[in-house]
């Protein structure tokens, strides 16, 4: 089974639009997300030390002012995403994916981002900060 079959675009477009944290919660929380990590050449040797590198890092957007996590519904969104959008990283950069499940994304975006889902695609997803907020309340984990 593929990572979008398991996540419903249309019906969490429709509770983002409508604004219900529950069902965005339960949505996102059933669901598994492929996150990108961008390694720059010269990493190793960040100010966090050799270790860093043990670390991933998501990649993140503005969209209306918020800082907000970058993540796919599946592989190939995401793949698209990188091959239409090469002009974002610098050639020697490293780009790999990673898939988490959407309570551990969750457990781990701060309520200070928002969340863009399937970015420059037709079923691109915005959830801004405060709806995060909301989702996090839901959780408990705010």
């Amino acid at each position: 089974m593929s990572i979008e079959s398991q996540f419903k675009m249309a019906a969490f477009q429709t509770a983002v639009e409508q604004r219900d944290a529950a069902v965005v919660c339960d949505q996102l929380s059933a669901a598994q997300f492929v996150l990108i990590h961008i390694q720059e050449s010269g990493d190793s040797d960040s100010i966090d030390g050799p270790d860093a590198d043990d670390e991933l890092g998501a990649l993140t957007a503005d969209v209306d002012d918020q800082p907000c996590l970058v993540a796919f519904a599946s592989q190939d969104h995401a793949t698209r995403f990188v091959d239409q959008q090469r002009d974002l990283f610098a050639s020697d950069d490293e780009v790999g994916g990673f898939v988490v499940s959407g309570q551990v994304m969750l457990d781990y975006l701060s309520e200070e981002y928002g969340l863009l889902i399937n970015p420059e695609s037709d079923d691109a997803c915005f959830v801004d900060r405060d709806l995060i907020g909301d989702v996090l309340d839901e959780l408990g984990l705010e």
